[in-house]
């Protein structure tokens, strides 16, 4: 199988085992780099790193040249109902993920609606939409995660208001009232580097971001996490498209002002950051620091990653990516 063969069917098996067929133009943006590290990454992410991938990249693949592959050497392996593109016999997938697309194109006006009014709070400096919603692939039941970048120095202080403004509106994930709620599952502070779990799950789920607000912060955050290229061929980060509109007010800047005087907000985010500490519980996948907290309690990325390895393992041989 040719190099190219072999990345498409690695992505359309990673997504198959989310029940979840692509478009051409998502196969060419979640490309599957060939040979993408065995174990997971623990680079620093610094911009040397990101410029050594870089120079290694391929110029952007024609969608005619992936529709060929498509219909020559993997005819056999998939199928097409003239949209998506899925494994042989999953043809089923097709009207869940139209059903699923509707469902996230309604959540897509209540993201608006509610994570735009983030902009407004103090310390925080951007917000993305990610996961299942990010891809336009939420089920009914699903939430809405959203992932959140800080000020230096402000994360703890950042959570508790924004955990605090989500839940007055009855919009905030709480134990089992997940449903189209919001799930707060990642901050970092601004200028940080992702620490832990990186892998091919963690890669596709960052390059699929779709900011709410603050493009520029995470078009420096892909940059500084140059990690993300070893494993997706040619990632197009959905921050070059401010697909909300959004940029914090100066209200936000006059409230930040006020609550820096007198040592208001170090004090805050302090003992705030004691609090949060004593509240969380610590398990596998929930990491806690002073410039990233990432909840990820049930491992739904090591599970998929489990599925997808046994699965690619038939056509490309064992490999394991399961533990980040």
């Amino acid at each position: 199988m040719t190099p190219l063969g072999k990345s498409i069917l690695s992505v359309l098996t990673f997504f198959d085992v989310q029940d979840m067929p692509l478009t051409l133009m998502e196969i060419r943006a979640y490309l599957i780099a060939n040979n993408p590290p065995l174990s997971p990454l623990n680079l620093k992410g610094d911009k040397r790193g990101v410029k050594e991938v870089k120079e290694g990249d391929e110029e952007e693949l024609p969608l005619s040249q992936i529709k060929e592959v498509l219909e020559t050497e993997l005819a056999n392996q998939v199928e097409t109902d003239g949209v998506f593109y899925f494994l042989t016999g999953r043809s089923e997938l097709c009207n869940k993920r139209k059903t699923r697309y509707q469902i996230s194109l309604t959540r897509m006006r209540k993201t608006k609606k509610f994570a735009g009014l983030l902009r407004f709070i103090p310390f925080v400096r951007a917000v993305a939409v990610s996961g299942s919603q990010a891809v336009l692939n939420s089920k009914e039941s699903s939430d809405i995660d959203l992932f959140i970048i800080a000020a230096k120095g402000r994360i703890w202080l950042a959570r508790l208001l924004v955990t605090a403004f989500l839940q007055a509106l009855g919009q905030r994930r709480h134990g089992r009232r997940a449903k189209n709620r919001f799930c707060l599952n990642h901050y970092i502070e601004e200028g940080a580097l992702i620490s832990r779990d990186k892998n091919l799950y963690t890669a596709i789920l960052y390059s699929n971001f779709i900011p709410v607000f603050g493009v520029a912060r995470f078009l420096r955050f892909y940059e500084a996490n140059g990690w993300i290229r070893q494993y997706v061929r040619d990632p197009v980060w959905e921050s070059s498209n401010n697909f909300f509109g959004f940029e914090p007010p100066a209200a936000q800047k006059a409230a930040e002002i006020i609550l820096e005087a007198g040592l208001i907000a170090p004090v805050l985010n302090f003992f705030s950051g004691l609090y949060q500490q004593r509240r969380i519980k610590q398990r596998d996948h929930v990491y806690v620091s002073a410039r990233e907290l990432a909840f990820h309690p049930d491992s739904k990325g090591q599970r998929i990653l489990a599925r997808y390895a046994a699965r690619r393992a038939k056509f490309t041989g064992k490999i394991n990516l399961t533990r980040g």
